[in-house]
């Protein structure tokens, strides 16, 4: 989970509606997009974003957060107008244990798969098996 404070600064008087978009959304981060509202008074607001796990291999993904007013006695600061978000890698590498084994005609080979990491969620291991 992510939390981005949004801070509103130079007046506080009445309220302003900042809207909120992922510039380069996938399903990967959710929500996509939002309102904050500023009553009149308030110098902060939160935007909380949640990083969807999934079964896809894949390394870090960043994402873009743009702000703008939608309505009140406000705008946007053109050098806080955007913030970014980053998913850290967290898919794990599946390996065989040993690279080489050996066994004989007529018998069973134990070929051994270790997952690198951390042990949480699913992983996937496929296999084929070649020769003959």
């Amino acid at each position: 989970m992510a939390t981005l404070e949004v801070l509103r600064s130079g007046g506080v008087f009445g309220s302003v509606s900042i809207s909120w978009r992922v510039t380069n959304p996938t399903s990967d981060l959710t929500p996509t997009r939002g309102l904050l509202v500023f009553p009149e008074g308030d110098t902060s607001g939160i935007i909380t974003l949640t990083a969807t796990p999934d079964d896809i291999s894949e390394g870090p993904e960043t994402y873009s957060i743009a702000l703008s007013v939608v309505a009140g006695e406000g705008r946007v600061a053109s050098t806080g107008a955007m913030a970014t978000v980053t998913i850290l890698q967290n898919d794990d590498l599946i390996s065989f244990e040993g690279s080489v084994v050996q066994v004989t005609e007529g018998s069973t080979a134990q070929l051994n798969v270790a997952r690198l990491g951390q042990a949480a969620g699913k992983g996937w291991h496929k296999q084929q098996v070649m020769g003959g």
